[in-house]
C-alpha cells in the first residue's frame, strides 16, 4: 500500500473529464483502481486488488460492502468519452463506461475488475494525462475539490486551463442541471470551496479568472502553479496562537500559500486577524464583493480594519459628546426646573406669611386690573383665593413688588 501511495498516477484526460455526478469516494475508489492495474493494463483482461488495500488508501470501512457495491455500480454507469484522429484524418468518437464489470469476493478479501479493452489501451498509453497524486488525493474532503485538482493536474506544464464554457465546467463538476443555476451560487458552493481547498491541500496553486459575455460570466479558466509552501520562516513571523487559525481563514478566503507567505512576512499577526474580520464583518452585512481574495489581500496590505476602527472611535466620540451635551442640557433643565418650583414654593410661603391686611391689599390691587366682567374678577367673587388662576395672578403681583 506504502507503495502505490508514493507513485503519482498518470490518469487519461478521458477518465479525468467523465459525465455523471460521482462522489468523492468514489472519484479517489476509481484513481486507486486505476494507479492498482496500471502496469497490466496492457495484458491483463481482469485485475485485483485486496479489499483492506482498498479501503485504506481510498479511505472507507473496508467491511463496508453495501458502499463498495453501490461505488462499483456508479463506475460500471459512468461513461468516458474520448476523440481520436485516425489515419485517414477523420476523427473518430469512442464512449465508454469507466468499470465494465467487477466482483467482490468477501471470503478472500479482494475485489476483481476489469476495463474494455479499448479503454485499458488509452489508459495505459495516454496521449494526454493528468497526474494525480494519491497522497494528496486522501487529504481531499470534497469531491469539487479532487474534481478541480484532476482538471487542473493535466495543464500543470502549460500552466494554464484556457477559456472553458461554465456549461462545461458545470459538466465536469457533475452539478446537475438545476443545481446552482445562478452563477454567484455555484461560485459559492462549488468553485470557491474547491480552489480553497486546492490550495491548501495539493501540490498545485490555482486561481480563477472569470470571461463575461452579455455581462454574465460564460468562460473560466484557471491558472495553474506549483504550490509554494508557507515556510518556516514565515510561520515564525506568527508568535501568538493563531497560527492555524489564520492559515485556514487566508486558505478560505481563496488566499494562495505564496501570497500567505508574503502577508505574513510583511505584517504582524494583530493586523491579519483584525482585517480577516474586517472582510467577513464586510460579507455578513450584505456588502458585494465579487473577488472576496483580493478584497482581503488589499485589507491586510491598507489596513482597512485600522481605518474601520479609527473610524468607529470617531463615530463613538462623537455620539459620546452628543450624549454629554444632551445630558449637560437635562442636567440644566432640571436644574433650572427644580429652582424654579423652589422660588415658587418659597413666593408662596412668604404670601402666606403676611397679615391679613397686606394678603388683601395685595387682592384689592389684582382686583383692580381687571373689570367685574372678567372671568378672574368672578372667579375671585365666587371661590375667592381657593380660585387657583386667581391666586397665581396675586403671586406674580406680589413677586412684581418683591423685585422692584
Amino acid at each position: 500500500m506504502t507503495q502505490m501511495l508514493t507513485r503519482s498516477l498518470k490518469k487519461h484526460v478521458a477518465a479525468v473529464h467523465v459525465s455523471g455526478k460521482l462522489s468523492l469516494l468514489k472519484r479517489k475508489i476509481a484513481n486507486v483502481l486505476l494507479l492498482n492495474a496500471y502496469d497490466n493494463l496492457p495484458y491483463a483482461d481482469e485485475h485485483s486488488i485486496s479489499l483492506q488495500d482498498l479501503a485504506d488508501i481510498a479511505g472507507f470501512n473496508s467491511k463496508d460492502f453495501e458502499l463498495l457495491k453501490e461505488a462499483f455500480r456508479d463506475l460500471a454507469k459512468t461513461t468516458v468519452e474520448w476523440n481520436i484522429l485516425s489515419s485517414d484524418g477523420n476523427e473518430d468518437w469512442t464512449v465508454s463506461t469507466l468499470l465494465s464489470r467487477a466482483t467482490i469476493r468477501k471470503g478472500r478479501g479482494v475485489c476483481l475488475y476489469a476495463y474494455d479493452r479499448e479503454l485499458s489501451k488509452k489508459l495505459y498509453h495516454p496521449d494526454m494525462y493528468a497526474r494525480i497524486n494519491l497522497t494528496i488525493q486522501r487529504k481531499f474532503k470534497s469531491g469539487y475539490a479532487l474534481v478541480l485538482y484532476e482538471n487542473c493536474a493535466r495543464f500543470r506544464s502549460v500552466k494554464t486551463t484556457g477559456w472553458i464554457a461554465v456549461e462545461d465546467w458545470r459538466r465536469l463538476f457533475g452539478v446537475e442541471p438545476d443545481e446552482y443555476r445562478e452563477f454567484k451560487d455555484f461560485s459559492k458552493r462549488v468553485l470557491k470551496p474547491a480552489i480553497a481547498e486546492v490550495n491548501q491541500e495539493s501540490d498545485l496553486e490555482v486561481e480563477a479568472d472569470y470571461r463575461r459575455q452579455d455581462r454574465k460570466i460564460s468562460q473560466i479558466r484557471f491558472t495553474i502553479g506549483e504550490q509554494k509552501q508557507v515556510d518556516q520562516l514565515a510561520l515564525d513571523q506568527l508568535k501568538g496562537k493563531n497560527v492555524s487559525t489564520i492559515l485556514e481563514r487566508l486558505s478560505v478566503a481563496g488566499i494562495s500559500k505564496s501570497i500567505t507567505r508574503k502577508l505574513i512576512l510583511e505584517h504582524d499577526e494583530k493586523r491579519i486577524l483584525r482585517n480577516l474580520d474586517y472582510v467577513e464583518k464586510e460579507l455578513r452585512s450584505g456588502k458585494r464583493i465579487t473577488n472576496v481574495g483580493g478584497y482581503t489581500v488589499k485589507a491586510i496590505q491598507s489596513d482597512f480594519g485600522l481605518a474601520e476602527i479609527e473610524r468607529q472611535r470617531q463615530l463613538k466620540l462623537k455620539r459620546n459628546e452628543a450624549a454629554r451635551k444632551i445630558n449637560a442640557q437635562t442636567k440644566i433643565e432640571k436644574n433650572n426646573a427644580i429652582a424654579h418650583k423652589a422660588a415658587a414654593l418659597k413666593l408662596e410661603a412668604d404670601f402666606e406669611a403676611l397679615c391679613e391686611t397686606a394678603k388683601q391689599t395685595l387682592i384689592e390691587q389684582t382686583l383692580a386690573n381687571f373689570s367685574e366682567g372678567d372671568y378672574l374678577f368672578k372667579e375671585y367673587k365666587q371661590r375667592g383665593l381657593k380660585s387657583v388662576l386667581f391666586y397665581k395672578a396675586v403671586l406674580g403681583l406680589f413677586k412684581q413688588q418683591q423685585s422692584a
